[in-house]
């Protein structure tokens, strides 16, 4: 049986689950989702299903859309 883990990344030192965070999560189907907690209703967390290689791109669109980092245009 395989073990399979979530990554959650915050942006401020709080403790855990009491400020909003991202959640990357392997799905069965070998999807990742990436799920931004920053309620604690379901609905309207932002969510995206994309497959294994699309994974680093969609974190960093995640980290600019935020204002975390900015992308530097090629």
């Amino acid at each position: 049986m395989d073990v399979v883990h979530d990554l959650c990344i915050q942006q401020t030192d709080v403790a855990p689950c009491t400020g909003p965070f991202l959640r990357i999560s392997p799905l069965t189907s070998g999807l990742v989702e990436s799920r931004y907690h920053d309620t604690v209703l379901a609905a309207p967390q932002s969510s995206r299903v994309v497959p294994p290689e699309g994974v680093i791109g969609r974190f960093e669109a995640f980290l600019d859309q935020l204002g975390w980092i900015r992308r530097i245009s090629a």
